[in-house]
């Protein structure tokens, strides 16, 4: 350990997908931060060791399985962190370092906790996010995008009211102190243990960080900029990516350079990953397909427009249908023949 004043913190246990992937995160963090790592686990539970200098043995409940015993240590990681550290900055392992200065994640901390906004897709809050909280009947797509399933349950539960249009926090990146955060934390920990064996929830912590952010009345509270936890869904149609000016959530939004890369659905695990390979090239594949599209609408939308101006609403609908008559009876003469 190099003895620094903060320090990243990671949590892992089971899987060896999930430690390969740990890995892989740890070594983009040493690439891009002077910060001392430490990772948090139940080593009973591996599949493999955990490669690392500084690791931290915590025996979770015999009955939890894998991905519960994850969130009961990483909502209980004020119990488990050494106290002589200033700050900590707790990463998932999907989460990736891209750029130089990881540490100044540590400055942007606002007692008694600092969350980023969570942020999938351009628009989100927490009737967006109920399908993927609580096994309500909705799909998280289409006509079920958004539920009031969430809010409800939380009401029935904790009795506690929460504006279903509020863009909550993620769990993924966050800054905590020891001592200023452990009030909150313990919270957060206890509202997750009432919630995590109960068949209606989602096996998560986030649905419970909604509850806990209301019950302290934190909802205004700061929030991590969006570059300290980009999140790079790659099931999102509309993310994009640019070589020269960084990650947006849709082509139509301003560019973001991040320092943290919160990658869903990417293969962090494969030894042949590859952020060129396996995120970037994907996604400007997917933006000169957008930027094709637009184009195409583009000249449809302007002649379209230029004709009605040209002879009007009203007088223009006869030489239109006329126009659309004739295409057709060339398409009809033309598969005649």
């Amino acid at each position: 350990m190099k003895g620094t004043k903060n320090a990243f913190v990671y949590v892992v246990c089971g899987s060896r997908k999930h430690i390969d992937t740990l890995h892989r995160s740890i070594k983009w963090l040493e690439w891009n931060a002077n910060s001392d790592i430490m990772v948090v686990t139940d080593i009973y539970r591996n599949e493999i060791p955990v490669k690392h200098r500084h690791v931290i043995h915590v025996e979770t409940p015999a009955h939890f399985n894998h991905h519960q015993a994850s969130i009961y240590l990483k909502t209980s990681l004020h119990r488990h962190v050494p106290q002589n550290y200033e700050k900590y900055c707790y990463l998932d392992s999907d989460v990736l370092a891209i750029n130089n200065g990881a540490d100044q994640v540590f400055s942007l901390f606002t007692p008694p906790v600092t969350f980023a906004p969570d942020l999938p897709v351009a628009e989100n809050n927490v009737s967006r996010f109920s399908p993927w909280a609580v096994n309500c009947p909705c799909t998280g797509l289409h006509d079920t995008a958004s539920c009031g399933h969430l809010v409800a349950a939380i009401q029935q539960k904790f009795g506690l009211q929460v504006a279903s249009d509020w863009v909550h926090w993620n769990g993924g990146v966050f800054v905590f102190n020891p001592h200023h955060s452990a009030d909150f934390m313990e919270r957060w920990h206890q509202n997750t243990m009432q919630i995590l064996e109960e068949p209606y929830w989602q096996t998560r912590d986030q649905g419970t960080l909604i509850v806990t952010v209301w019950q302290k009345g934190l909802q205004n509270h700061p929030v991590l900029p969006q570059k300290f936890n980009f999140i790079a869904d790659l099931n999102n149609a509309f993310l994009c990516f640019l070589p020269d000016e960084g990650y947006a959530l849709h082509p139509d939004l301003p560019k973001i350079n991040p320092v943290f890369l919160h990658l869903f659905h990417s293969n962090l695990e494969n030894p042949d990953w590859s952020l060129k390979a396996d995120v970037e090239e994907p996604l400007m594949s997917r933006n000169r397909i957008w930027t094709t599209v637009n184009k195409t609408d583009a000249k449809e939308e302007h002649w379209f427009t230029q004709h009605f101006r040209q002879h009007g609403i009203v007088n223009g609908m006869l030489p239109l249908f006329k126009r659309i008559a004739a295409q057709l009876a060339f398409m009809w003469q033309h598969n005649k023949a």
